[in-house]
């Protein structure tokens, strides 16, 4: 007797789901354990302060509220998932490397003198 199979398998889709919540966990452990106000004034992204250009790669990972984190985590979450679903784990870390590194440069030389950005809206921007 034949049995029917789909042809889908379940554990490489869990691990890559694991992952993505790996990296979205870590959002929250920022959050949660190193975001004070002094924090936020420090790594928030200072953009067109060339002094201070560091800044554009740490400003995503620190948030303003827990509003502004649940709403990124829940479309970074949605998001990275349907990316899984047709590109491999390989290509997803590569695409969110490259996304970093473009969203963060893009953030830091187009946002307005002297304001100071927190979050990881740009990388939602990148991935939908």
């Amino acid at each position: 007797m034949d049995k029917y199979t789909s042809g889908f398998d379940l554990k490489p889709w869990v691990r890559k789901v694991i992952k993505l919540l790996l990296l979205v966990s870590v959002l929250f452990v920022i959050y949660f354990c190193f975001t004070t106000t002094e924090s936020k004034s420090i790594f928030a992204c200072h953009t067109r302060n060339i002094q201070e250009y560091w800044t554009a790669y740490t400003g995503p990972w620190f948030h303003g509220s827990v509003d502004h984190l649940t709403s990124n985590i829940i479309s970074l979450t949605g998001l990275g998932m349907l990316f899984l679903v047709y590109f491999s784990m390989n290509s997803f870390w590569k695409f969110w490397v490259i996304q970093f590194l473009i969203s963060s440069n893009i953030l830091f030389f187009l946002g307005d003198s002297g304001e100071h950005h927190l979050g990881a809206s740009t990388w939602v921007y990148s991935f939908a």
